[in-house]
């Protein structure tokens, strides 16, 4: 599962989780992933990572907020996925992100999906820790991977590397952001507004300044 141009890399254990993924996909038949683990560290991009790979195409990927679950639209994915998909390779993927908020009835619902999930097939969900909202008979059918908040310092190079924040400022967003790497790049970003903002006058002064020449 290489990073494709343009993409930007996971990092931390979510990025060796990719890396296993790469090296273990073609070997599936199906699957049935739930990922765990505090926000903002990669899990719901790992997710469409590895049913991108499986696809091969947009259009074999749906994906829902567990909010948004409901035995309705359970039942339309036990019927769309007996189907074969015209794209890409075949393969159909259904991924949930806080499959944690889906309704106590429509995870009974998954059972039944789960257990006839066809060949080429595969579930992915993705929790924020609060497992104990998911009934055990349903976290059971999902092979679980527990991902971690990456280190500080994979942070801060990551910033510096990908984003080209300076050493320093990145070493103090990573020790801040408590291992959240969407809130790193969100700081990182505002850190480059500030940045920008600071140079405009002065280019605003400069462009004055040729055109009071130009005019004499």
């Amino acid at each position: 599962m290489n990073a494709k141009q343009g993409q930007i890399p996971l990092i931390g254990p979510a990025g060796m989780l990719a890396e296993l993924f790469a090296r273990t996909l073609e070997d599936e038949t199906r699957i049935k992933l739930l990922f765990s683990g505090p926000p903002g560290i990669g899990k719901s991009d790992l997710a469409q990572r590895i049913a991108a790979t499986l696809t091969g195409d947009r259009f074999g990927i749906e994906t829902v907020n567990g909010r948004s679950m409901s035995i309705h639209v359970v039942r339309e994915w036990s019927r769309d996925v007996a189907t074969s998909c015209l794209f890409g390779t075949g393969w159909k993927i259904k991924v949930v992100d806080e499959i944690d908020t889906a309704p106590a009835d429509a995870q009974d619902e998954l059972l039944t999906f789960l257990d006839n999930l066809p060949a080429n097939r595969g579930f992915i969900a993705t929790s924020n820790l609060d497992l104990g909202k998911l009934s055990q008979r349903f976290v059971t059918r999902l092979k679980r991977h527990e991902v971690q908040a990456p280190e500080p310092e994979d942070i801060a190079r990551f910033l510096v590397e990908i984003h080209g924040v300076p050493p320093l400022v990145a070493q103090q967003i990573a020790f801040l952001c408590g291992g959240c790497v969407r809130a790193a790049l969100l700081d990182a970003d505002a850190w480059r507004n500030e940045q920008t903002a600071k140079k405009k006058p002065a280019k605003v002064l400069q462009a004055a300044f040729a055109l009071e020449g130009g005019g004499r």
